[in-house]
């Protein structure tokens, strides 16, 4: 399972695409910039057959970003591509669906695609769509590059059709990650057999040093799991430690962007963020209170101190709790699985107009109702 070295054979995966062939209606051109750093990556993607030499009338400009080691990242722009391609509506799966297939799991192993999406090879009247301009000529990609909008659907579908016979059973796909969990090693060996065979069969080509085997807990999308069940990883608590404070719109949104993927972790997440919420709204000037730097520290404490949650077992009861202010309402989802109820999960809303003047005990109902709408998979067995 070593490092891909040529195109995908059109024979086994021809899936990438940006639609339909009349989808386009007209070419896109645009004049390449940041040129002199091109060269050595444009001599590698035609070494390895990636991409090709190219007479198309589009031509999509190519920038750079910079790598976490410093070196910068060719990424090619685009938008304006995107914008005219037909969207691929195949479902990304949704995060705490995949959390729950974890349970009752002791081994875990996870795989990284060797850069998954150059392993699905475009459809060949898409080709030319993808082409490129730097200093030294037009290029188009051989396989899917990284940007069309329809990359992550299509590859999500392909390890989805891939690994269906183990989907539900041992395997969880998300992208180019491929999580296997098991109730016991010898489980976990069996499982790994058959996931490697099926890669092996379909030539999707592994990245060693990025995968990790036979593990207690693994880090997945932001959490880590363990037979004892979910937390936040420990590298998300140490960035929010030394988040510093927003000082515009832009930085409070990507902050309460980071606080809401975790909102799970959080009692009465809504009530404590009310305050920065507040300070979105449109026409509000952009004024920093010391109630709003109290709501940072707030949602850093409880992210930092967040409880290790439990995953729902289907076969047992839950419990719903419910608890009501004047700006907002919450609610915890537990279960007793033999050491007490623990939570697995909380949920909170913000009021809004007449909510605002509701009694108590119907603040409270709506809490429950609210419950009943997110949790009614888990509630309905």
């Amino acid at each position: 399972m070593g490092e891909t070295t040529a195109v995908p054979n059109a024979s086994t995966r021809d899936r990438g695409g940006t639609g339909f062939e009349a989808d386009l209606p007209s070419a896109i051109s645009a004049q390449p910039y940041g040129a002199d750093r091109h060269e050595k990556q444009i001599e590698y993607l035609l070494a390895k057959g990636l991409i090709r030499p190219s007479t198309s009338p589009y031509g999509a400009p190519v920038l750079f970003t910079p790598k976490p080691d410093g070196s910068m990242r060719m990424c090619i722009d685009y938008r304006a591509l995107n914008k005219q391609t037909i969207k691929n509506t195949y479902p990304i799966p949704r995060i705490d669906d995949l959390l729950d297939q974890l349970r009752g799991a002791t081994v875990f192993s996870k795989l990284d695609l060797r850069s998954g999406y150059w392993q699905i090879r475009m459809a060949d009247n898409s080709i030319y769509k993808t082409a490129f301009r730097t200093r030294y000529g037009s290029y188009e990609y051989l396989v899917m590059p990284f940007g069309l909008t329809n990359a992550p659907a299509t590859f999500q579908a392909e390890m989805n059709h891939i690994l269906r016979p183990l989907l539900d059973e041992c395997v969880v796909v998300y992208l180019d990650d491929i999580f296997i969990y098991s109730r016991d090693m010898k489980q976990h060996v069996e499982h790994l057999r058959r996931v490697f065979e099926i890669l092996r069969r379909e030539r999707f080509y592994v990245k060693l040093s990025k995968s990790e085997f036979t593990i207690e807990k693994v880090q997945f999308l932001g959490h880590m799991v363990s037979a004892q069940g979910v937390h936040v990883d420990p590298k998300k608590i140490k960035a929010v430690r030394t988040w510093k404070t927003p000082e515009n719109v832009k930085e409070l949104q990507q902050f309460l962007g980071f606080a809401n993927y975790y909102n799970r972790f959080v009692p009465q997440y809504a009530k404590i963020a009310a305050p920065l919420t507040d300070l979105l709204k449109k026409n509000t000037p952009y004024k920093w209170e010391p109630k709003h730097q109290e709501a940072v520290e707030q949602l850093k404490q409880a992210l930092t101190s967040a409880p290790v949650l439990i995953l729902p077992d289907p076969e047992r009861d839950y419990v719903i709790e419910a608890d009501a202010s004047d700006q907002a309402v919450g609610v915890v989802l537990m279960q007793d699985q033999g050491n007490g109820l623990q939570p697995i999960a909380y949920l909170s809303k913000k009021l809004h107009g007449a909510e605002l003047n509701y009694p108590i005990h119907d603040k409270e109902a709506l809490a429950i109702i609210i419950a009943f709408k997110a949790w009614r998979c888990y509630l309905e067995g």
